[in-house]
Protein backbone atom coordinates (compact mmCIF):
# COMPACT_ATOMS: atom_id res chain seq x y z
CA UNK A 1 0.00 0.00 0.00
CA UNK A 2 1.34 3.77 -1.23
CA UNK A 3 1.28 6.23 1.87
CA UNK A 4 -0.66 9.21 1.00
CA UNK A 5 1.72 12.48 -0.39
CA UNK A 6 2.78 14.39 2.14
CA UNK A 7 2.03 18.10 2.23
CA UNK A 8 3.81 20.79 3.36
CA UNK A 9 1.95 24.12 5.05
CA UNK A 10 2.64 27.83 5.81
CA UNK A 11 0.23 30.28 6.81
CA UNK A 12 -1.10 33.46 6.29
CA UNK A 13 -2.96 35.46 8.69
CA UNK A 14 -4.82 38.88 7.89
CA UNK A 15 -6.58 40.87 10.59
CA UNK A 16 -10.02 41.35 8.75
CA UNK A 17 -13.41 40.78 9.12
CA UNK A 18 -15.03 39.32 5.81
CA UNK A 19 -17.29 35.99 5.12
CA UNK A 20 -15.41 33.08 3.54
CA UNK A 21 -17.50 33.18 0.34
CA UNK A 22 -15.52 36.85 -0.20
CA UNK A 23 -12.53 35.47 0.74
CA UNK A 24 -12.36 32.80 -1.87
CA UNK A 25 -13.44 35.24 -4.15
CA UNK A 26 -10.98 38.10 -3.53
CA UNK A 27 -8.49 35.58 -3.01
CA UNK A 28 -9.09 33.62 -6.03
CA UNK A 29 -8.87 36.74 -8.18
CA UNK A 30 -5.63 38.55 -6.45
CA UNK A 31 -3.46 35.26 -6.91
CA UNK A 32 -5.02 34.34 -10.45
CA UNK A 33 -6.23 31.13 -8.57
CA UNK A 34 -9.52 29.09 -9.29
CA UNK A 35 -12.00 27.87 -6.69
CA UNK A 36 -12.34 24.44 -6.29
CA UNK A 37 -14.54 22.49 -4.74
CA UNK A 38 -17.41 24.59 -4.33
CA UNK A 39 -19.83 24.28 -2.10
CA UNK A 40 -18.34 21.15 -0.19
CA UNK A 41 -16.13 21.24 3.11
CA UNK A 42 -12.79 20.77 1.10
CA UNK A 43 -13.19 23.96 -0.85
CA UNK A 44 -9.79 25.47 -1.58
CA UNK A 45 -7.95 27.68 -3.76
CA UNK A 46 -5.58 26.18 -6.96
CA UNK A 47 -2.95 28.60 -7.34
CA UNK A 48 -1.25 28.60 -10.66
CA UNK A 49 2.15 27.57 -9.38
CA UNK A 50 0.30 24.06 -8.75
CA UNK A 51 -0.11 25.04 -4.65
CA UNK A 52 -3.28 24.96 -2.90
CA UNK A 53 -5.26 27.43 -0.21
CA UNK A 54 -7.55 26.63 2.32
CA UNK A 55 -9.31 29.74 4.24
CA UNK A 56 -9.81 29.55 7.65
CA UNK A 57 -12.70 31.60 9.12
CA UNK A 58 -13.08 32.62 12.62
CA UNK A 59 -16.49 30.81 14.01
CA UNK A 60 -19.71 32.83 13.87
CA UNK A 61 -19.19 35.77 16.79
CA UNK A 62 -15.53 35.65 16.93
CA UNK A 63 -13.06 38.53 15.92
CA UNK A 64 -11.13 38.23 12.84
CA UNK A 65 -8.24 36.88 11.98
CA UNK A 66 -8.82 35.19 9.15
CA UNK A 67 -6.29 32.55 8.35
CA UNK A 68 -4.83 30.81 5.00
CA UNK A 69 -2.81 27.94 4.68
CA UNK A 70 -1.03 27.17 1.51
CA UNK A 71 -0.10 23.62 0.79
CA UNK A 72 2.49 22.27 -1.37
CA UNK A 73 3.66 18.49 -2.04
CA UNK A 74 7.42 19.90 -2.62
CA UNK A 75 8.56 20.83 0.52
CA UNK A 76 8.20 23.27 3.27
CA UNK A 77 10.55 25.92 1.47
CA UNK A 78 8.34 25.78 -1.83
CA UNK A 79 5.02 25.85 0.21
CA UNK A 80 6.47 29.22 2.51
CA UNK A 81 7.29 31.23 -1.22
CA UNK A 82 4.30 30.27 -2.45
CA UNK A 83 2.49 31.55 0.68
CA UNK A 84 4.67 35.13 0.54
CA UNK A 85 3.97 35.10 -3.17
CA UNK A 86 0.81 34.97 -2.20
CA UNK A 87 0.61 37.24 0.76
CA UNK A 88 1.82 40.06 -1.49
CA UNK A 89 -0.59 39.51 -3.93
CA UNK A 90 -3.70 39.55 -1.21
CA UNK A 91 -1.73 42.68 0.03
CA UNK A 92 -1.94 44.40 -3.55
CA UNK A 93 -5.12 43.71 -3.98
CA UNK A 94 -7.00 45.02 -0.68
CA UNK A 95 -4.35 46.93 1.22
CA UNK A 96 -4.74 44.16 4.03
CA UNK A 97 -2.04 43.61 6.30
CA UNK A 98 -0.78 39.83 5.73
CA UNK A 99 1.34 38.29 7.83
CA UNK A 100 3.42 35.03 7.08
CA UNK A 101 3.25 32.95 10.38
CA UNK A 102 6.83 31.94 10.82
CA UNK A 103 7.26 28.06 11.03
CA UNK A 104 6.54 26.08 14.36
CA UNK A 105 7.85 22.37 13.99
CA UNK A 106 5.28 19.97 15.90
CA UNK A 107 7.84 18.96 18.57
CA UNK A 108 8.15 22.65 19.15
CA UNK A 109 4.54 23.01 20.11
CA UNK A 110 3.67 22.88 24.14
CA UNK A 111 3.27 19.86 25.31
CA UNK A 112 0.37 20.25 28.43
CA UNK A 113 -1.62 17.86 30.55
CA UNK A 114 0.96 15.23 30.96
CA UNK A 115 3.48 15.31 34.50
CA UNK A 116 6.67 14.77 32.54
CA UNK A 117 5.83 18.00 30.26
CA UNK A 118 5.63 20.17 33.27
CA UNK A 119 7.91 22.40 35.19
CA UNK A 120 9.32 21.65 38.27
CA UNK A 121 8.02 23.56 41.09
CA UNK A 122 9.78 25.53 43.36
CA UNK A 123 9.12 24.02 46.62
CA UNK A 124 12.26 25.67 48.98
CA UNK A 125 11.84 27.33 52.27
CA UNK A 126 12.47 30.70 51.28
CA UNK A 127 9.87 30.28 48.63
CA UNK A 128 6.49 32.16 49.44
CA UNK A 129 4.16 30.83 46.72
CA UNK A 130 5.02 27.59 45.07
CA UNK A 131 5.94 27.85 41.62
CA UNK A 132 7.48 26.49 38.52
CA UNK A 133 11.21 26.73 38.38
CA UNK A 134 12.39 28.90 35.12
Amino acid sequence: MDAAPTEFAATLVADTATTKLDALAIIARAAGGTITDAGTPRVAIALPSGARAVIEIPKFGEPPPLTVDVFSDESLTEARAQADALRQSIAAATGWEVRLLPHRRRSEAPVTGTAEHQPPLDTSPDSSRVRPQL
